[in-house]
C-alpha cells in the first residue's frame, strides 16, 4: 500500500534539503514513465508492446472516469481532466471540501494524490 503524506507533514518538511531531494527525484521520475510510456506502442522501439500500452490507456481511462462520477457525485464541476490531473469548480466550496475530495479519491483509486492549488 503506498503510503501518503498528508498537507501537515508537507509543511514540515517543506524546503528542507531532503524535500528538495524527493522533488527533484519525483520530477525525473515522472519523466522517465512519461518518455516509456511515449515509447510502448511505438513500431520504432524495438521492444515495444502495443498490448502494454493498450493496457496502459484503458487503466489510465477507467480511474479517470471513476473519478470524473466520484466528483460529479459529489456536487464538484470536472473542469478539466488530464494525464494526471484534474480541475474541479463548485461555488461556494471551501478548502476543507476540496480535501475531502481529495481524500475520498485517494481512497477510491487506491493512488496517492495531493491537492495541489485551491483557488476561492
Amino acid at each position: 500500500m503506498p503510503q501518503v503524506f498528508s498537507l501537515d507533514s508537507f509543511f514540515i518538511f517543506a524546503n528542507t534539503n531532503e524535500w528538495l531531494w524527493c522533488e527533484h527525484r519525483i520530477v525525473a521520475l515522472k519523466e522517465i514513465l512519461v518518455s516509456l510510456y511515449g515509447t510502448t506502442g511505438s513500431f520504432w522501439n524495438r521492444f515495444a508492446n502495443v498490448v502494454a500500452f493498450e493496457e496502459i490507456n484503458r487503466l489510465s481511462r477507467e480511474v479517470l472516469i471513476k473519478t470524473k462520477d466520484i466528483v460529479q457525485g459529489l456536487g464538484f464541476e470536472l473542469v478539466y481532466a488530464d494525464t494526471d490531473s484534474v480541475f474541479l469548480k463548485k461555488n461556494g466550496a471551501s478548502l476543507d471540501d476540496f480535501e475531502n475530495v481529495n481524500k475520498i479519491l485517494a481512497k477510491e483509486a487506491g493512488l496517492p494524490i495531493s491537492l495541489e492549488n485551491y483557488f476561492s
